[in-house]
C-alpha cells in the first residue's frame, strides 16, 4: 500500500509539473484537477474533479515544500500557484 501509494503520488507530481510548464499564467489546484481530467480523458464530474483537486493539492504541496513551486496570489477558485 505504502509504495503504491508514493508511485501514484510521483505520477501526479509529474503530472502537475508538466501542466505547470504548459501554463502562461498562475494555476489553482482546481484548475490542475480541470487540466488532469482532462489529459487522462476522465468524465469531468465535480466528484471526479475534487477527487483529483484533492490529489493535485498533495502534489503542489510538496513540490512548495521542495522550492520547486511558490504561491503566486488567488482567484475565484483559491490559492494560486507558479513554478519558481
Amino acid at each position: 500500500d505504502c509504495l503504491l501509494s508514493r508511485g501514484l503520488g510521483d505520477v501526479y507530481k509529474r503530472q502537475v509539473l508538466e501542466i505547470f510548464r504548459d501554463a502562461n499564467a498562475p494555476l489553482s489546484t482546481r484548475h490542475i484537477a480541470e487540466a488532469l481530467v482532462a489529459r487522462k480523458g476522465l468524465e469531468a464530474s465535480p466528484t471526479m474533479i475534487e477527487q483529483i483537486r484533492k490529489h493535485a493539492s498533495g502534489s503542489v504541496r510538496r513540490l512548495a515544500g521542495k522550492g520547486v513551486v511558490q504561491t503566486a496570489g488567488t482567484d475565484g477558485a483559491g490559492k494560486t500557484w507558479s513554478l519558481c
